[in-house]
């Protein structure tokens, strides 16, 4: 899966995030967190393009800046940043985090995480519903 979407009016791929479900409807909001591997494209300042995977297809919900990206590993997640990304327990935020990226890493219990707050970048193009 690409990690990038073209921009043909810049010439270079727009990196994107994408989202499978929009845990707490925080995606619907001006500021929210995700948990993600630490990557590149999550350093302060970078503008992504927000996807969302409803009915089959990723929907663009606009674009966001990042604004913070706190590095930590999996034992390191409190009640506060399980609640407050997921929505869920601790031992519940584990075991998403384990199933989501034990494809993508060695050891996810060895994984550099990232608790990435984001911006809605305004005025930013969406995608309506299609169905």
């Amino acid at each position: 899966m690409m990690n990038a979407t073209h921009n043909p009016a810049q010439g270079e791929p727009t990196p994107v995030v994408r989202f499978l479900k929009n845990w707490n409807n925080k995606l619907t909001g001006d500021y929210f967190t995700s948990i993600r591997l630490r990557g590149e494209k999550y350093r302060r300042g970078n503008t992504l393009k927000l996807l969302l995977w409803e009915r089959g297809i990723y929907r663009t919900l606009g674009q966001v800046r990042v604004v913070e990206a706190k590095p930590f590993r999996l034992h390191q997640i409190t009640p506060y940043i399980s609640y407050l990304d997921a929505g869920m327990d601790v031992d519940r935020t584990k075991e998403m985090l384990y199933h989501m990226y034990k494809e993508r890493v060695p050891d996810v219990n060895q994984a550099d995480f990232v608790l990435v707050l984001f911006e809605r970048v305004k005025g930013g193009q969406t995608q309506g519903r299609l169905f």
